[in-house]
């Protein structure tokens, strides 16, 4: 997640924020590794930003991400990937998430399936404390 979060940043988690919320796009959210469909204290876990939402097209030109075939506006900090991706739409409930650090992130363009359920979600990251 470089830039956003370094490796030794303290990092603090919600767990129980999406009980009430659905997570939104830009949220940076706490997801077991793929392959991993269960979750306990021994589960690695993974942090990522939500990109697209359930129902939304979503795919990667030239460094750009497009939803629904306009360029989205990120509002932070993204080291970028010459690697193109999709189109793919995401299913209903579903989202589809990338690491800020796009030339080297493990992220939902390398998962099969290239989604996270709402179910999978373990918590929010509200807070990013530098080292």
């Amino acid at each position: 997640m470089e830039p956003t979060i370094r490796i030794g940043d303290n990092v603090l988690m919600d767990k129980t924020y999406y009980v009430n919320h659905d997570p939104q796009r830009f949220d940076i959210i706490a997801v077991p590794a793929p392959l991993v469909r269960s979750y306990d204290s021994t589960t690695p876990i993974l942090l990522k930003r939500v990109i697209a939402l359930g129902g939304e097209v979503v795919e990667i030109r030239h460094g750009d991400v497009l939803l629904n075939g306009k360029k989205l506006e990120e509002p932070y900090s993204v080291i970028s990937t010459d690697r193109d991706f999709g189109p793919l739409t995401v299913p209903d409930g579903e989202y589809f998430l990338l690491g800020d650090n796009r030339s080297d992130s493990y992220d939902s363009r390398f998962w099969r399936p290239p989604t996270i359920k709402r179910a999978d979600v373990i918590a929010k990251v509200t807070e990013v404390n530098r080292k």
